[in-house]
């Protein structure tokens, strides 16, 4: 392969300080239910993005530089990319998603909805995300 891993993929530093809270926190704490959520919440996006790794490793030999979890500046703050793949031909803004059951993408209203064991759970779209890196990056 001669794609290179400019900068690899780390465990996320907010996973590593949720697992922290909840070891120092005593077991009868009001707020574990709700550290214990986040932090499986934060471990499935983390699981995709490992997920998509396996993917990028097929690539096929070509010149790729991958810069994985980037914080970017813009004007008075930092946006975040999951993956950047720059090749000579173009530059790929990946970010992954890591949902279960059946998913619906609702463009007029902005929204995704999740359908899972008869409940629905709505979340903002994705694509709207990607519009707005896309913008970012080229800023």
């Amino acid at each position: 392969m001669s794609f290179l891993i400019v900068k690899p993929r780390k465990v996320p530093l907010k996973i590593e300080i949720l697992e922290a809270l909840l070891r120092r926190l005593p077991f009868n704490h009001p707020k574990i239910p709700t550290i214990q959520t986040a932090l499986t919440n934060r471990k499935a996006g983390y699981k995709g993005e490992l997920e998509s790794d396996y993917h990028l490793s097929l690539l096929p030999e070509k010149d790729y530089f991958i810069l994985h979890d980037i914080r970017l500046p813009h004007n008075d703050t930092f946006f975040q990319i999951d993956s950047l793949i720059i090749c000579p031909g173009f530059i790929l803004i990946l970010d992954v998603k890591n949902f279960y059951g059946t998913i619906h993408l609702h463009p007029k209203s902005d929204q995704m909805v999740r359908e899972y064991e008869g409940k629905e759970q709505g979340f903002s779209n994705p694509l709207v995300q990607a519009k707005r890196h896309l913008y970012l990056f080229h800023n």
